[in-house]
């Protein structure tokens, strides 16, 4: 690893809380390969973007589907006798009342945080 100077840069990056906003969990020999991001390299690897939106795509990017697959949410909708679009009304809906009653949710084991570096 190098230390390079700061350039007043501003950059981001979605960390999980456990790490830390500065902190990347370490890699070694003994790592599983498979559970390391496509760039990283022995020790720790700490990615940041120079935009906020280009650290969330790079986060959600597993979960993109392929090209030409059917939208998993169209059998969702099905099962409830709705379309598609009305099933997104829904859930915009009833996420918009949890907000404004309070009862904001987060899902604790992938909890990630913006953190503007």
């Amino acid at each position: 690893m190098r230390l390079v100077p700061e350039l007043g840069e501003t950059t981001y990056r979605i960390a999980k809380p456990r790490y830390g906003a500065l902190s990347a969990p370490e890699r070694t020999t003994r790592s599983a390969r498979k559970r390391w991001g496509r760039y990283d390299s022995l020790g720790r690897t700490l990615y940041l973007a120079r935009e906020a939106e280009s650290a969330f795509a790079e986060v959600l990017s597993p979960f993109k589907r392929q090209l030409g697959a059917l939208d998993p949410l169209e059998s969702d909708a099905a099962a409830l006798g709705l379309t598609r679009s009305e099933l997104l009304e829904l859930v915009a809906e009833e996420w918009g009342e949890a907000q404004f009653h309070g009862h904001e949710r987060r899902a604790t084991a992938m909890a990630r945080r913006q953190v503007r570096v």
